[in-house]
């Protein structure tokens, strides 16, 4: 398939900025919750962690926790940052709608619809591990207009990637009756 040169550019661009994110994230969060530092603004860890309750004060077992905890919904933003590397670098070779790239945008929707929806349950255990050091109890759920945003544009991503498999199969057998 041909593509415009702006399609290629915007594609690498984009491949080694998921990488980069996938690298810093990898780096970063375990950073966060193992060093708690308040100079530490590390504006991205909004997106997996509540920082402002994470400092020193909280035991490094606890802390430890927290971060097993976060790992599920982490490891799926982290994930889809990979598969987005790899399917820029495809969409920078003109592969934009064969399977592969069609199986890879699947994968990266999917991931990020589950960890939309993982991020506020691991939120919330980390906030009662958080507190557990002050021998206060605190229980609760927060999904904030935030988390229903990611949760779904996150859902329309996915619906959209299947439309597009399908439209893919679609004109695959136009193309067999002509």
């Amino acid at each position: 398939m041909v593509i415009s040169q702006n399609l290629r550019n915007a594609s690498s661009v984009m491949a080694w900025l998921s990488l980069s994110g996938a690298v810093l994230l990898t780096i970063a969060v375990p950073l966060a919750f193992l060093v708690p530092n308040p100079s530490f603004a590390f504006g991205g860890s909004k997106i997996a962690v509540a920082i402002d309750d994470l400092t020193g004060a909280v035991p490094l077992f606890d802390r430890a926790l927290a971060l097993l905890v976060l790992a599920v919904p982490l490891g799926c933003l982290i994930a889809s940052l990979v598969l987005l590397f790899f399917l820029f670098r495809r969409y920078a070779v003109g592969s934009v709608f064969d399977v592969k790239s069609l199986r890879a945008l699947r994968w990266i929707t999917t991931l990020l619809f589950c960890f939309a929806l993982l991020r506020p349950v691991a939120l919330s255990i980390n906030m009662y591990l958080f507190h557990l050091y002050l021998g206060q109890r605190w229980i609760g759920f927060k999904f904030d207009t935030q988390d229903f945003g990611m949760t779904f544009l996150a859902g329309v991503a996915l619906v959209i990637s299947r439309v597009m498999a399908e439209a893919k199969k679609l004109a695959d057998e136009n193309a067999n009756f002509v």
